[in-house]
């Protein structure tokens, strides 16, 4: 006794994976009700698109495909010099960064020098005046 695909399906008291639908769900293009749209709805409209383009004239699509993809190509070039140079610029900046902590190091340094001068000739004050007295 073997089973056909009605008999699996039960004529709708199958789990619903088991059904047929009743249209196919590529070929819905309702929009959506809350005004989200899901992944699966933008597949099944860029498919419907596809179709569409595939059933049109070969010639155009090819010619359509070409035009997108030198298109593509010219917006990648913008892209690269774009980032060239924005890399130029952070190197610019990164390079005067470098001159400000140099210098900052340096003024620290010499703060820090003048510093224990200072202390040092406020120690000798204080030892000469206990000499004397």
């Amino acid at each position: 006794m073997a089973l056909d695909n009605e008999d699996i399906r039960g004529g709708g008291h199958a789990p619903r994976h088991l059904r047929k639908p009743e249209v196919d769900e590529d070929d819905r293009t309702e929009p959506p009700m809350s005004g989200v749209i899901h992944l699966a709805e933008e597949v099944r409209d860029a498919r419907a698109a596809g179709r569409k383009l595939a059933n049109d004239d070969s010639d155009l699509v090819e010619d359509d495909i070409v035009g997108v993809v030198i298109k593509l190509r010219e917006e990648v070039a913008g892209f690269r010099l774009d980032n060239k140079r924005a890399v130029k610029k952070m190197d610019q900046t990164l390079y005067e960064m470098r001159n400000l902590v140099d210098r900052v190091e340096e003024l620290y340094n010499s703060a820090k020098d003048e510093t224990h001068s200072a202390e040092q000739a406020a120690l000798n004050g204080v030892n000469k005046a206990q000499e004397k007295a």
